[in-house]
């Protein structure tokens, strides 16, 4: 919590959570001294869920009990997603979630899924990095009117400092 709590003190509002730091995240969020309204969470629906969809997304939802999620991703395609999606957009009709988006999905698993739904997913959020550019998809997800966002946007890139006199910085 007191992780979280010093990155709000430094200004971000955007936050992806996960499913075992959910509370913490709760918890950070109310003690911010921020609107609620100017936070965004952002959390996802992993496919072990997708058979459970609406008793995960109420798990969610109680777990960092902070009113809404702002957004909510299906971690990647797997048996049951388009029902999941069909539930997210549930939660949306009842205020539960603002947004429903995605994860790691590429362009022939959003050609058989989209026309499956009805609200457009807000976001796509797949890995994408200097080494992995994803130059296919990220014009295919943008021309259908959707974000993108990169996970892992250094592509393994790992700083390591070496306390040294000099203070040696390299890429390994």
């Amino acid at each position: 919590m007191k992780t979280i709590g010093t990155c709000f003190d430094a200004s971000p509002t955007q936050i992806a959570t996960a499913w075992a730091i959910a509370e913490s995240v709760g918890e950070a969020v109310r003690n911010a001294g921020i609107p609620r309204e100017d936070i965004f969470v952002i959390t996802k629906l992993y496919p072990s869920q997708f058979s459970n969809s609406e008793t995960a997304i109420e798990e969610a939802l109680a777990k960092p009990d902070i009113g809404y999620i702002d957004m909510m991703l299906l971690h990647h395609p797997g048996a049951g997603d388009v029902d999941a999606y069909l539930a997210m957009e549930q939660a949306v009709e009842d205020g539960k979630i603002r947004s429903p988006g995605l994860s790691n999905w590429y362009v022939e698993e959003l050609e058989g899924f989209l026309p499956q739904v009805n609200i457009t997913p807000a976001l796509v959020r797949n890995e994408i990095h200097p080494y992995y550019q994803e130059n296919d998809v990220v014009p295919y997800i943008h021309d259908l009117g959707i974000v993108v966002q990169g996970w892992y946007p250094l592509g393994g890139v790992v700083l390591q400092i070496r306390c040294t006199s000099s203070m040696q910085i390299r890429c390994a």
